[in-house]
């Protein structure tokens, strides 16, 4: 498709910065709203009759997901539309460098810069796990975190997400990036919160090490092993989170109450504190540990 292509007289579509199997991400322009949006294109040649299918259910399901969120870790879902016989779904566009593509630039990170990120990806995935969601992310990796020049984290690419469901004995469709997705993603069983701790320590560990998870097969050596700076106690929260799945964290929440025993902060449960007070608590918590400190 050539680039300037106009969809309903108000999204233009600039050069591909995204694809994959099933869809192509576009950078594009909101004539209306006077702003950059991402865009992302269902395919539509290329496939056999299965494949369409399992990609318009995945590309509708994403839809779903996406629109029950609203959380500062994910993109905002704008539109979505059907032109000229395929589908397009406008997003928020995020800027910044994905944290592939920085490590690769400039080297991994250091424990401290690895702990503050695994704080805020906890707490989106808690968001996501949350009653009432009930959500697996299933492709936690560094090229879908970006940093913005604030210093946040967001997560991106919803098309291998799902709900989650205790009646439900297996997945739908086999997804996850090898290396990043545990072992059970691929015996046909139905993945639960703990495969999104397991992304998790993958993650990390290619983030602090620099070593492809991927070439360990499922048999991670200690991170020291690749990086000497790294604490005892830092290297065993990675490797719990890497476990078999009987024996690994199970959820977001257990991950974020262990992250902050290794930074020495006390577990506050904010969903839990009504809005009014969560400025004060904020307040009270950083005048505690200055204090302390």
């Amino acid at each position: 498709m050539l680039g300037r292509e106009i969809l309903a007289d108000r999204y233009v579509l600039n050069e591909i910065v995204g694809e994959g199997s099933y869809s192509v991400v576009f950078r594009g322009w909101d004539k209306v709203e006077d702003r950059t949006v991402a865009i992302k294109e269902l395919k539509r040649s290329g496939l056999t009759v299965q494949e369409m299918h399992e990609a318009q259910d995945l590309f509708f399901r994403e839809i779903k997901i996406l629109k029950a969120l609203d959380h500062p870790a994910f993109p905002k879902v704008y539109d979505f539309i059907y032109f000229r016989g395929r589908h397009y779904l406008i997003m928020e566009w995020i800027t910044g460098e994905n944290l592939l593509d920085m490590i690769e630039r400039r080297g991994g990170i250091s424990e401290a810069t690895a702990l503050k990120y695994m704080r805020q990806v906890t707490n989106a995935l808690i968001y996501l796990q949350k009653d009432g969601r009930n959500i697996i992310y299933k492709d936690l990796k560094p090229s879908n975190i970006i940093l913005t020049g604030k210093g946040k984290l967001k997560l991106i690419d919803f098309g291998a997400a799902r709900f989650y469901s205790q009646k439900k004995n297996k997945d739908t469709h086999a997804l996850g990036t090898p290396g990043y997705a545990p072992p059970e993603a691929y015996t046909g069983a139905q993945t639960d919160f703990s495969a999104d701790i397991y992304s998790l320590g993958a993650t990390f560990y290619h983030l602090v090490t620099g070593q492809e998870p991927f070439q360990f097969r499922f048999r991670f050596p200690s991170p020291r092993k690749f990086n000497r700076n790294l604490s005892t106690d830092f290297c065993m929260f990675i490797s719990d989170c890497l476990k078999s799945r009987d024996r690994r964290i199970p959820d977001a929440r257990t991950a974020r109450k262990r992250l902050y025993c290794l930074m020495g902060w006390s577990d506050i449960d904010l969903d839990r504190i009504p809005q009014r007070w969560k400025k004060f608590t904020y307040f009270s918590f950083s005048v505690s540990v200055v204090y302390s400190a």
